[in-house]
């Protein structure tokens, strides 16, 4: 049996911003906000995936563990799946912006041909 999916890590803990922003948005506290949070994953859904995927996301990101979307990556039923893991990236691979830009244009206009 796989381990579960290591997407998010405990936001209340890592930045307590996402935890207000949570709180404010869900209406929950303490514990139960921890484990809403906790939740937030693709456990039981990557496999559902049917549609073109493309997944370009940062080694960097403290949020979203390359390995959680590596293995939506290969859990996913998609035909047409692409992913991009950026050594150097951070959460939003911002510090690669024109290169994902235009990998992403490149991507769309294949896909929608």
């Amino acid at each position: 049996m796989n381990a579960p999916m290591p997407c998010i890590v405990c936001f209340s803990n890592f930045l307590p911003h996402f935890a207000n922003v949570f709180s404010a948005l869900t209406h929950k506290k303490d514990q139960d906000l921890k484990r809403f949070m906790d939740g937030m994953t693709m456990e039981g859904y990557a496999n559902l995936i049917k549609c073109p995927l493309f997944l370009n996301h940062g080694k960097l990101d403290p949020l979203f563990s390359a390995s959680g979307i590596q293995r939506i990556y290969e859990e996913s039923i998609s035909v047409n799946k692409t992913i991009r893991l950026w050594d150097d990236g951070n959460h939003c691979v911002t510090n690669h912006a024109t290169e994902v830009i235009t990998m992403i244009t490149d991507w769309f206009t294949e896909v929608l041909r």
